[in-house]
């Protein structure tokens, strides 16, 4: 947008780019964040350990907290399935029913992985989108 600057309204004029370029950049975050969210989402579905599938299939995600400064998603296992997630990434011990331990089961490590991932996605996306601004 054109504006007309003299020496009476530049301050105004300012503050006005400066608004609009705040407003843009809340927005192309917003968008990153609320993509990165869903194709984690889509990752975890992928590589999570399948048994019969519904732990793999309870993956999803949701808006925690949006607003014009702050946006997040929440990327999360489904009830009753997000008891297993600590279990599954760190492993456990095995319990043979007499209140004995009989063993480890090896961790299956999938969630860091993709939250890492995540984390180094939505930063490569915010950067290029603010530099498109």
């Amino acid at each position: 947008m054109a504006y007309k600057v003299t020496a009476n309204n530049f301050g105004n004029v300012l503050m006005q780019l400066l608004k609009e370029y705040g407003d843009d950049v809340n927005k192309v975050t917003a968008d990153a964040v609320r993509t990165v969210a869903k194709e984690t989402a889509k990752e975890l579905k992928a590589t999570a350990p399948v048994n019969k599938g519904a732990y793999a299939k309870s993956w999803s995600y949701k808006p925690e907290k949006v607003s014009g400064v702050l946006t997040e998603y929440v990327v999360y296992s489904k009830k009753p399935y997000y008891r297993l997630t600590h279990l599954l990434e760190d492993g456990h011990k095995i319990a043979n029913g007499a209140g004995e331990y009989g063993g480890r089961v090896a961790a299956r490590p999938h969630i860091a992985k993709a939250e890492q991932k995540a984390i180094e996605e939505l930063e490569q996306r915010i950067r290029e989108e603010i530099q498109r601004i």
